[in-house]
């Protein structure tokens, strides 16, 4: 087993993690966009936030295990991002 150290983790989290919790957090937007014009009066930032960081961490989860292309991956990024708040709270619940 490998020792994992700063410069790996850094590593890991700029290059694989960043991208992945962006794309996350556009789809995160995109559904409260998409809610405002329904039935919201404001942007919940929290939620956003939320919703991408959750739904970030279990898509890296996910690439491990399973090799995709990166338009692929970035539908996925964007779906999970969209669903992460409902993730959230059925894993929470």
């Amino acid at each position: 087993m490998d020792t994992v150290s700063v410069t790996v983790l850094l590593e890991y989290l700029y290059n694989k993690f960043l991208v992945t919790f962006v794309l996350c957090l556009m789809g995160s937007f995109i559904k409260e966009t998409m809610l405002l014009s329904k039935k919201y009066k404001k942007i919940n930032l929290r939620k956003i936030m939320l919703s991408g960081v959750f739904s970030s961490l279990i898509v890296c989860v996910i690439t491990d295990y399973v090799s995709m292309t990166f338009a692929m991956y970035s539908i996925v990024c964007v779906l999970f991002g969209m669903w992460g708040y409902r993730l959230l709270l059925l894993f929470l619940n």
